[in-house]
């Protein structure tokens, strides 16, 4: 059932505190599921002697995501500059059961399931199996097929966002009109025959292989999902951005280092490098990406670049792979200080690597390894039982470092 905060601003004493808060808090409701149905718009009095002069409706899907927002170390760090600028006062009221018609909300449902794995399936026909096509249509027959498909997506999402309210649906397909990209370019090129340097071979070698004559693809996909942001304000639309990047890094990796290969090792370190930038790119957006969650999927991409590429490096010995230990653990605790679930996911994964690799190699043939890892396994829990135990005091304290 969903749920609506409705909070008067009665009088603002520090407009720099309350200014700073209303910039930052729309971040945090974003990430939890929450939307603004209203935010300091015009106010009409309809009947009797209530004349606010701030109106704010937020919209959450369920109490218990209402409280997961309240609750979260994120709020709980801004809270205070509400509370010293501004004399506010807030409601909660249960609404409705969604309505027939209505889009379900964000969120782990299967609805959301079977939106991505449908734009999934579209962006696999038009990005992968059409390059099976080329001998069927030509590159002016696959450029015409994919412009027209691209307007369709464009028109549909656009109908769908405005029209009928459906957001995530037609944000989804202007993410795969954006998708439609690298086969309009490709196209294009193949056509004109204008490449950087040598013909890198066809289509279906741009996903597989590395060639600094890509670089034109990936530079007009991250510049159409620019653009698409800039119409559409959808967090998934960094994606196609985000993976053209990841590409750019190694192509031009292959330029800088001129030759036509480049070792696995490192393509790792590219790949390693590539995220931590992507990382550090989605947390500078945290607080500017006014209510959409843009730093989800920009963390996303960049732990699996630099996940993905620390994981696959060569061994180094056993100071190497305490270090891998090391830093997985460190993902865990930058989750808590982000309040961001993803990077727990994949430091977790790196922390049961190590301990997989202790128990089968280093510590094969020791009685004792298991026992110590049951020990090791108790305290973990009671642990996670301290931290919820002392959350509050812990969110107080995250807050003040964040200030």
């Amino acid at each position: 059932m969903p749920v609506y905060m409705i909070i008067e601003t009665k009088e603002v004493w520090d407009q720099e505190k309350y200014g700073e808060y209303i910039k930052k808090v729309p971040q945090t409701i974003a990430r939890f599921g929450g939307r603004y149905l209203a935010r300091g718009g015009k106010v009409l009095v309809a009947a009797g002697d209530w004349d606010p002069a701030r109106v704010i409706i937020v919209e959450f899907a369920s109490m218990e995501k209402y409280q997961a927002w309240w609750n979260s170390a994120e709020y709980r760090a801004i809270a205070p500059l509400r509370e010293q600028a501004a004399k506010t006062n807030a409601i909660i009221v249960e609404g409705q059961e969604s309505k027939e018609g209505q889009e379900a909300a964000k969120g782990f449902n299967l609805i959301m399931i079977l939106y991505y794995f449908g734009a999934l399936l579209i962006l696999s026909a038009f990005g992968w199996f059409m390059a099976d096509q080329w001998n069927a249509l030509g590159a002016g027959g696959i450029l015409i097929v994919s412009l027209i498909y691209a307007l369709i997506f464009v028109l549909t999402g656009r109908y769908l966002i405005n029209k009928i309210s459906y957001p995530v649906a037609g944000g989804l397909l202007i993410t795969c009109a954006v998708g439609m990209t690298p086969l309009v370019v490709y196209s294009l090129q193949r056509l004109l025959d204008i490449w950087p340097g040598a013909y890198p071979g066809s289509y279906h070698a741009y996903y597989v292989w590395i060639n600094g004559s890509w670089i034109v693809i990936e530079l007009a996909t991250v510049a159409a999902s620019l653009l698409a942001i800039r119409k559409v304000k959808f967090s998934f639309l960094v994606m196609p951005a985000a993976i053209a990047l990841w590409f750019l890094s190694m192509d031009i990796a292959q330029i800088i280092a001129r030759s036509t290969t480049i070792s696995i090792e490192s393509r790792c370190w590219v790949s390693l490098a590539s995220g931590i930038i992507f990382i550090l790119v989605g947390w500078l957006l945290e607080r500017r990406s006014e209510g959409v969650d843009y730093p989800f999927w920009i963390y996303l991409a960049g732990l699996l670049a630099f996940w993905g590429g620390m994981t696959s490096l060569p061994s180094h010995g056993e100071l190497a792979r305490f270090i891998y230990f090391l830093i997985n653990a460190a993902l865990i605790g930058l989750s808590l200080y982000l309040n961001r679930k993803t990077f727990a996911v994949f430091g977790g994964m790196g922390v049961f690597i190590y301990i997989g690799h202790l128990a089968g190699e280093l510590f094969k043939d020791s009685i004792m390894f298991p026992f110590v890892m049951a020990f090791i396994g108790i305290l973990i829990i009671w642990g996670a039982v301290w931290y919820q135990k002392n959350f509050t005091k812990l969110s107080q304290l995250i807050g003040k470092g964040n200030n």
